[in-house]
């Protein structure tokens, strides 16, 4: 789930930047990783992530590689080919994707997100408040995390009034705390 909401994220900021529709020029047509921690997509993933893409703004969605490369630094960067070269679970759902495209074309062409919402995201300040942490956690020490809190779906980490697991973003969890209403 939190990959769901990083994707989500990186979409708003990618329309964000710009306020217009962006390109999606390399995304992952496979797993990319170590040999030791290579995990495909399930199925309906690959689509459920070009969908977003488009909800938010994205007016072409590019997979990298067309085929598996056999040697080199990205050997274990799947490509919509495998290795064997022949079309597999990869290419029958990029190519269900690609007709879903197609068919809804003229629909989804000039959709554009809309947020009542902003959030402004500072590489610097997430450096500082990660090693002068703004919010304590739940021991009293500081929170490295706090800085991110607001983006980042609830671990199960708060609690009700009454001790018991609330059914919450992390984000309320933290600024009901800060507030002492926690």
């Amino acid at each position: 789930m939190e990959r769901l909401w990083a994707l989500y994220q990186s979409t708003d900021r990618m329309f964000s930047s710009r306020q217009e529709p962006y390109l999606v020029t390399e995304t992952n047509a496979q797993a990319i990783g170590s040999p030791w921690d290579n995990r495909p997509a399930f199925d309906g993933q690959w689509r459920q992530a070009a969908w977003a893409f488009v909800a938010h703004g994205a007016r072409m969605v590019e997979y990298w590689h067309w085929h598996t490369l056999h040697f080199g630094a990205e050997t274990y960067w799947g490509g919509v080919l495998p290795h064997s070269g022949r079309p597999g679970r990869a290419y029958a759902e990029l190519a269900r994707l690609g007709a879903e495209f197609e068919a809804a074309g003229p629909l989804v062409a000039g959709i554009e997100p809309d947020a009542d919402v902003a959030l402004v995201y500072s590489v610097p300040s997430k450096w500082l408040m990660q090693k002068y942490p703004p919010l304590a956690g739940p021991d009293g020490g500081p929170d490295a995390a706090s800085y991110t809190a607001s983006s980042t779906p609830s671990t199960g980490a708060c609690s009700t009034p009454d001790g018991r697991p609330a059914s919450t973003t992390r984000a309320s969890c933290t600024t009901r705390a800060a507030s002492g209403r926690g």
